[in-house]
């Protein structure tokens, strides 16, 4: 697979993905906070945030917060098998992971997971009413 690096932020910084991938912002619109990409094939969605700081939260701990505030905000229990937080990098300094087009990173910290959520993109029911089957989806 091919990959390749592009802007996000309007280009303040910078991430490697998947050639073929989509901006999903050419589809819809996407919230100022998120830069997201979906796979055309599989239907995967990748999603970048920039979050507010949460000085509750310890940096070995926020991507598991985030990751399960994002599960409940989208109906998801953490029970549920329909959540899975596969991975959790330690936190890093920002410009190992993203570039900074002016290398100003200054505190900046990177807590990264990696996860799967199975939820419904768009209408859950068909218009009669049924369930849209969700295709899987895994990287």
């Amino acid at each position: 697979m091919s990959i390749r690096r592009r802007p996000l932020f309007g280009g303040a910084m910078a991430c490697q993905i998947p050639e073929g991938w989509l901006d999903v912002s050419d589809m819809r619109q996407v919230p100022d906070h998120q830069e997201c990409w979906t796979s055309s094939e599989t239907g995967a969605l990748l999603v970048i945030e920039i979050l507010e700081y949460q000085s509750a939260v310890s940096n070995e701990a926020a991507a598991e917060y985030f990751y399960k505030d994002l599960a409940e905000s989208n109906g998801i229990v953490s029970t549920s098998n329909d959540l899975q937080l596969t991975s959790l990098s330690p936190p890093t300094a920002g410009r190992s992971i993203l570039v900074s087009s002016d290398e100003s990173w200054g505190d900046a910290i990177v807590c990264r997971g990696t996860g799967y959520q199975k939820i419904a993109q768009g209408k859950e029911v068909d218009a009669l009413g049924n369930p849209r089957a969700l295709p899987e989806a895994s990287w």
